[in-house]
């Protein structure tokens, strides 16, 4: 065989498999991808195991790089005996060379905002204690509900929603006096306008807190649920139109009730005003915000199929490990050494733990509030039931 038909068949051959190796390199490196989201979680709780009020960390997988180069060069020096003198013989001194680049990485963005450490916190906790005797996790989560729903102008379940508002009565009716004491100097000052505004949020909320206050609730929830959705402001809008559609909005029962959600609620992240005022917000961060209250929701659920009420988490040391465990988890830090795993007939809570860890620290979204420049909507999407 001819030298050079030798080094075009490695050439060839060595082009040829580039792409069965990339997809091999592909296949391996997404399947990765269960493994690392499983192994977070579970490093996170073995350090909950042993410090409850830990800070949480995650990182996002945003994306990903896998790259394969093949190169292969070849030749030959050929030395050709003289026409005149055939004293030198042919001399054929062949060449080749090979060379393959691979390159694998995960682009990553660790959460490190507040609002996302504080819910990633409570879920840990949750999953360290599911039973919660004292309350205090469900009422921290209940608290980060009502936050998210008031910033996103979402309502949570209608469960939730009474929970939240019957547990939080004194609020509700120090905002009656308060109200009341506003109606006397709105009077005084002859200001009919405002009188007839806080007279009317100080009837509903006496509707909300009396004898058949939770009928009350109910009754606005299922409106609320086939309520008309609000106009979409145009990008040229005015202050006054936002004003003008505020104002139309006042009796829609979303509006009502989270009104009395942020009255209800002892969070600082809003005013206790004396009527609710949506801002526009991005869809995609309203889509994130609806998963992170059905997620928070599910937490705290104690009926209706709930996940996360019964021990599913083992803990110890080292040698306590069973053999038979695929995902362990480990923390050593300031003289603990924690251990936590998941035996085989809980893989499905660890499963539905973990997809609920990475709702609550979704991908970035940018956001918008000027309803005036984008030409968002105004007013609360639907309820999220």
């Amino acid at each position: 065989m001819r030298p050079w038909f030798v080094l075009l068949a490695v050439g060839a051959l060595s082009t040829g498999c580039t792409h069965v190796v990339l997809e091999h390199r592909t296949v391996n490196q997404a399947s990765t991808v269960p493994d690392l989201q499983y192994q977070q979680v579970l490093d996170n709780l073995a350090m909950f195991a042993c410090t409850k009020d830990a800070l949480p960390w995650h990182v996002k997988v945003k994306g990903g790089t896998i790259q394969v180069t093949d190169q292969a060069t070849g030749g030959f020096l050929a030395v050709i005996p003289s026409a005149v003198s055939d004293s030198v013989k042919a001399l054929f001194t062949p060449s080749m060379a090979g060379q393959r680049t691979a390159l694998q990485q995960w682009d990553v963005d660790p959460a490190i905002e507040s609002d996302e450490l504080e819910s990633l916190q409570l879920a840990y906790q949750k999953a360290i204690d599911p039973r919660d005797e004292g309350g205090t996790i469900r009422h921290e989560v209940l608290e980060k509900i009502c936050e998210l729903c008031l910033k996103y102008g979402i309502l949570p379940k209608e469960d939730t929603l009474r929970e939240i508002l019957n547990n939080r009565r004194d609020n509700l009716s120090q905002a009656i006096d308060r109200l009341e004491k506003g109606i006397e100097a709105a009077e005084a000052a002859k200001a009919g306008d405002l009188k007839e505004q806080l007279t009317a949020v100080k009837e509903r909320l006496e509707k909300m807190v009396g004898q058949d206050g939770a009928h009350h609730i109910a009754h606005l929830y299922t409106q609320s649920i086939v309520y008309r959705p609000l106009a979409r402001l145009p990008a040229n809008a005015s202050l006054a139109d936002i004003r003008a559609l505020r104002k139309e909005s006042a009796n829609d029962p979303k509006t009502l009730l989270l009104t009395a959600l942020q009255i209800a609620c002892e969070g600082g992240y809003l005013p206790p005003g004396d009527a609710y005022a949506p801002l526009g917000r991005n869809p995609g961060l309203i889509d994130q915000a609806q998963d992170k209250i059905k997620t928070l929701q599910d937490l705290i659920q104690v009926k209706d199929n709930p996940k996360f009420d019964q021990p599913w988490l083992c803990m110890g040391p080292k040698k306590s490990v069973p053999g038979c465990v695929c995902h362990v988890g480990h923390y050593c830090h300031c003289g603990c050494d924690c251990y936590v795993w998941v035996t085989p007939d809980h893989m499905k809570t660890l499963q539905d733990f973990t997809l609920a860890i990475l709702s609550l620290a979704p991908r970035d979204k940018q956001d918008f509030s000027s309803v005036i420049s984008r030409g968002a909507a105004v007013g609360p999407p639907q309820s999220l039931r």
